[in-house]
């Protein structure tokens, strides 16, 4: 009896467990082209369709982290139509453990400045019908890059970038029909949902360019992975995240607390509470993103700040002296 609580015991830990279902790192394939075939009809190394006529998407190594994939413009020109592609994710999602209804795609990128035009290099996940569930992109500038995210075109947002290697996560979550993106790197956060019921089928990287640059940017991927998770990661909380963002200065305060971010974020309400959770003060504003909050009538003593946004609400601790 005491065998078989074990052995029930391993069975229900291991239903609960993240299944790796998927990775590529390039390590083993051969350096140049990704595919000879670049019409997209026959698949190339570790199963990548590439359809590139205006540019080169190739196996390269790069120091430090062996080979990776690069794409290279050698065309000036529209080229939204070209990617490199793997598909039938499909059938790795359904040989998941059914508990595990969160799927995690993770991937490093990384993008090269070019003058004076702006390139993009963008990784699309796609559904079994050919609409776009989840959407991470590098728009590549002259004095600064971004990073664009939405689970539908329209639905973008801007992050800073410097040139980096940044890693990247997007989770969808078909347990409430939303899309997490988190990038590491600037804890960058957003949520996103979708109203259809999508079965993850292919993954596309997709570059473009329209001008006339000075020199040709390269862009790099490395590090795919795709699991299956039954539950989201804490690091998604997004008011952990938005707490990271707010600034309060000075802090001890004697009278005048400042309150500020430097992402515009519009703060709607503070409330402050005290070490034992009595609401102290409450304050309304319109969408601000810098708050001066007088304190001065408050006790000695230390006290959350609890700022409330559209996006979520940021806690800072606040001593008064």
């Amino acid at each position: 009896m005491k065998h078989l609580y074990t052995i029930l015991f391993l069975i229900a830990f291991q239903s609960i467990k993240a299944q790796l279902l998927w990775s590529d790192n390039f390590d083993s394939y051969s350096t140049g082209a990704l595919s000879t075939d670049l019409t997209g009809s026959t698949a190339g190394q570790g199963g990548w369709y590439v359809v590139a006529p205006k540019t080169e998407i190739n196996i390269v190594p790069e120091a430090g982290r062996g080979k990776v994939m690069a794409i290279e413009w050698k065309q000036i020109g529209n080229s939204a139509y070209e990617y490199a592609q793997k598909e039938n994710i499909d059938i790795l999602w359904n040989s998941r453990n059914k508990v595990n209804n969160i799927f995690k795609l993770e991937f490093e990128l990384y993008a090269e400045n070019t003058l004076p035009t702006i390139p993009d290099i963008y990784t699309y996940l796609y559904g079994e019908n050919g609409d776009i569930i989840g959407k991470i992109g590098c728009q590549i500038r002259q004095a600064t890059s971004l990073i664009m995210v939405g689970s539908m075109l329209p639905k973008s947002t801007t992050a800073n970038y410097d040139y980096k290697w940044i890693k990247v996560e997007v989770f969808i979550d078909f347990n409430t029909n939303s899309v997490y993106y988190y990038i590491p790197n600037y804890l960058f956060w957003k949520e996103t949902g979708f109203s259809y019921e999508l079965l993850p089928y292919r993954i596309s990287v997709r570059p473009w360019i329209n001008g006339s640059p000075t020199n040709m940017p390269t862009a790099k991927l490395d590090n795919f992975k795709i699991s299956a998770i039954p539950t989201l990661p804490s690091y998604l909380n997004i008011d952990e995240i938005l707490a990271a963002k707010f600034n309060v200065f000075p802090n001890p305060a004697s009278d005048i607390v400042t309150i500020t971010n430097n992402e515009n974020i519009g703060v709607q309400q503070i409330e402050v509470y005290d070490v034992i959770g009595k609401n102290i003060k409450s304050q309304e504003y319109n969408n601000e993103n810098e708050i001066q909050l007088n304190i001065s009538d408050l006790v000695a003593g230390t006290y959350m700040f609890h700022v409330k946004t559209n996006l979520g609400t940021a806690v800072k601790k606040v001593v008064k002296k």
